[in-house]
This record gives C-alpha cells, sequence and structure tokens, in this order.
C-alpha cells in the first residue's frame, strides 16, 4: 500500500504538480498554483526553467509562444501560496552567475518561509543559451560546472556570514548570502541520466534524483545503476530518492495514473503530474492524485 503525506515530512510517496509556464496568461498560471496550494493533495508545484518557448512538454509547439522566466514566476507565486513547496525541474545553472543564484533561492526561500526546492541541471539548450548572450560551454565542462556548484551553494546555504569557494570553473570570494535560507539548507534536486560522471554528481549531492522522457525500464534500469555507482563510489550518504515526471493530458486519466503507478512499482517515491496551468487540467491532475493515493 502506497503511504500518504500526512506533514512535511515525506516518509512515503510525494506528489506535485509541474506546469508548463508557456502559451499561458499570468492568470492562468497564478488560478492553477492557488488551486493546488489550497488542495492539499500536492506538496509541491514546479515550472521549468525556459527563456523560449519549447516543442516538449503538455503544451510544446514548433512555433514561438510566449514564455515567464522561471525564478521571477516563482517568486511571485511564493507570495500567494501558503502550502506547497516551490521549484524548477531544473533550472539551468548556465543562466545566472552562481552567487546571484544562491541570493535569488534564499530570498524565495524567505518569503515562502522555507518552501523552496531546488532542481539543478548541466543544460541542454545551446541555441536558447546563444540567443540571449550566454555562454554555453562543452557537456563535460557543464557536469564539471554543476558539481562544483552544487559545492558551493551548500556553503552559501548554510550560513549567512561570509564564505568563499575556489574551484576550476566556479568562484565565489567573501561572498554573504544575507539572509541565508530559513534552515540554512535546501533540497536539491538534480536531472540527468548519464552514467558515469552525472551519476556521480547526483550520488554526491542529490536529496532526490529527477528522470523525465523514458519508461519505467529504463527507469528502473537507470536506478538500479546509480545505485551501483554510488557503491562503486563509497560515497557516505544517503541515497537520492527517485523522482519522475508524468505528462497528465486531461482528456485520458488512465494513462498517466497507470504510468505513475509503474514508476512508483519501479522505486518511484516522487511522481511530478506535469501539465497545462489551466482549470481542466488541474482538475485532471487533482483526480490522478486522489488515485495514486489509494
Amino acid at each position: 500500500m502506497i503511504e500518504t503525506i500526512e506533514t512535511t515530512e515525506v516518509t512515503g510517496l510525494r506528489i506535485d504538480a509541474k506546469f508548463s509556464p508557456q502559451g499561458r496568461s499570468w492568470v492562468d498560471v497564478r488560478d492553477a498554483s492557488v488551486d493546488i496550494d489550497s488542495s492539499k493533495l500536492f506538496e509541491g508545484v514546479w515550472f521549468f526553467d525556459h527563456l523560449e518557448s519549447v516543442r516538449t512538454g503538455p503544451n510544446g509547439s514548433e512555433s514561438s509562444q510566449p514564455i515567464f522566466e522561471g525564478w521571477s514566476l516563482l517568486s511571485a507565486i511564493a507570495s500567494i501560496t501558503s502550502n506547497v513547496r516551490l521549484g524548477l525541474m531544473v533550472s539551468c545553472l548556465q543562466y545566472r552567475p552562481l552567487g546571484v543564484l544562491a541570493k535569488i533561492v534564499s530570498t524565495i526561500d524567505n518569503i515562502t518561509g522555507g518552501r523552496v526546492d531546488l532542481g539543478l541541471g548541466a543544460g541542454n539548450n545551446a541555441n536558447e543559451a546563444k540567443a540571449f548572450g550566454i555562454q554555453f560551454p562543452s557537456l563535460s565542462n557543464r557536469i564539471a560546472i554543476l558539481a562544483e556548484s552544487c559545492e558551493a551553494l551548500k556553503l552559501m546555504f548554510s550560513t549567512d556570514q561570509s564564505v568563499s569557494y575556489s574551484g576550476n570553473f566556479v568562484k565565489i570570494e567573501n561572498a554573504k548570502n544575507n539572509p541565508a535560507p530559513i534552515n540554512r539548507e535546501i533540497p536539491f534536486f538534480i536531472g540527468g541520466k548519464g552514467e558515469v560522471r552525472m551519476f556521480k554528481v547526483i550520488a554526491e549531492h542529490a536529496d532526490f534524483w529527477n528522470y523525465s522522457n523514458g519508461t519505467p525500464e529504463e527507469f528502473s534500469q537507470k536506478y538500479s545503476k546509480l545505485v551501483s555507482r554510488s557503491k562503486e563510489l563509497s560515497i557516505d550518504r544517503i541515497l537520492p530518492r527517485a523522482s519522475v515526471q508524468v505528462q497528465v493530458n486531461p482528456s485520458d486519466l488512465d494513462g498517466p495514473t497507470n504510468l505513475a503507478t509503474s514508476y512508483i512499482k519501479a522505486g518511484a517515491s516522487h511522481i511530478l503530474l506535469y501539465a497545462v496551468p489551466s482549470f481542466e487540467s488541474v482538475e485532471g491532475i487533482k483526480i490522478v492524485a486522489e488515485r495514486l493515493r489509494q
């Protein structure tokens, strides 16, 4: 039997909503987020982190659509919600200087009273970065930046006093992150499928490993390899919990219910029901969430 969530201290299944912040109005996004916040069925609300509209996702399109910037959007959602945790799945480290990202995350965490989760990724859209004048290093360097960023962010979150960090790519010097996060730490959700370099970063730093765009069979194989990778590295920390995104179309609720159930049976303990921010979609993901909690 699947254990349901009674408090924010998750011991069993966690179910969150994720909305696409493109092709919809602020009113749509606002109303969907407030609805989820008041429903008590979900522990978190997430958005993605892109600067241009994307082709994938529940309302992906080949043509350009309006899209909201992720952290600005979260700041607004933070002020109108009271219960759900908030995050971007995942925040691209190339888009903001590391120290500035730490300040943004800490500010929103204080606004929410400690309700921020930090999704992190190495980035995967070179064309988008180029369009906005952002440097986009090689994959190996982006993974190295991710690893160093995790170390530096944990330092900056742990205190409101000055800290310094000097890596090959990430450097901060006497940076004072004041106010620090409410609890002096932020949970890390790291996305990626690379079984050598990415899994090393995930095993060393993630509280949750996020999986998307695949099948329960691939997920199960990848999660087993993440466990093995952690053992190979002799990492002395709790293994990251598995997080999976499942798209929901309000016209077909059986499909995502069955898919999410398969992921749970394969080892997932965090399900993001990924939908368009609209009344129909919110009602749909509520039904799926209720089914999963049974």
